[in-house]
């Protein structure tokens, strides 16, 4: 059975599904009670994505205990990894959890194109950056968490030198405030004062008072949050102004000497 929603971006929050299959505005519900308390037209409701089902003939065919012993300890079977950005092969690449994240960008992925050098690695618009000297931790939810990043649905953006890391946060900021459902109002109030303040850095015209502003809107854009959205933006501009925010705001021309940094 097949059922067709807005394509919203915040549906994919459980509850927020819910909503949707039941023909409302797709919104996360505030809990609990848990979906599968009161979920679906308010019966108990289990809910699992594509990807997790799509597991389940090789798990039937080989056994749960060969299936998992293909990943990690607590991380068992394959996982599907999706690449893109400034990379030579962007692709689809089905893998054991636990893969290196060099295996995946450098490998698999063919890395930078020639003469470029990877700058970021990001895992999708919800995690902290992963800096090129950490391509050696295990694509896995333990691993990537412990060097401050995180796995997600496994989609792996990067960037190259000739990336503005602080335009790639703006291009992040604006997708997760679009994105916003707007029920929890510091997520959409924050989300577009954090995407406007850094509309002013790429085009030069930030002040050391756009800097507090910015750190003070992903102090507070998570307040009240029903759903991670509003987490992503602390998480991943967070990390951006942090790694990369730090020496000049000249704005000059060309995609290799953009700063990527906003003066203190």
């Amino acid at each position: 059975y097949w059922h067709g929603g807005a394509g919203a971006y915040e549906v994919g929050e459980e509850s927020a599904l819910m909503e949707s299959l039941e023909g409302k505005r797709g919104v996360p519900r505030i809990r609990p009670p848990f979906p599968a308390v009161v979920g679906l037209w308010g019966g108990p409701t289990v809910i699992n994505n594509a990807e997790t089902l799509a597991s389940v003939p090789n798990i039937i065919l080989m056994g749960g205990e060969k299936y998992a012993a293909i990943g990690t300890p607590r991380n068992g079977g394959t996982r599907l990894f999706c690449l893109s950005g400034n990379i030579a092969r962007p692709g689809v690449y089905e893998l054991p959890m636990g893969t290196p994240a060099q295996e995946l960008v450098l490998e698999h992925g063919g890395g930078p194109k020639p003469g470029r050098t990877l700058k970021a690695l990001f895992s999708g618009v919800s995690n902290a950056v992963v800096l090129p000297s950490l391509l050696r931790t295990p694509m896995d939810f333990g691993s990537l968490q412990t060097v401050g990043s995180g796995l997600g649905s496994g989609g792996f953006i990067a960037y190259d030198d000739t990336a503005c890391m602080v335009r790639v946060a703006h291009k992040f900021s604006e997708f997760l405030f679009v994105e916003s459902c707007g029920q929890c109002e510091p997520c959409k109030r924050d989300g577009l004062a954090i995407a406007d303040l850094l509309t002013n850095v790429v085009n030069g015209a930030a002040t050391s008072r756009d800097r507090r502003a910015l750190n003070s809107r992903l102090d507070t854009v998570t307040r009240g949050a029903r759903c991670s959205l509003a987490s992503q933006q602390e998480r991943v501009d967070g990390s951006v102004l942090r790694l990369f925010g730090c020496a000049s705001r000249r704005n000059v021309d060309g995609p290799t000497t953009r700063p990527d940094v906003l003066q203190p």
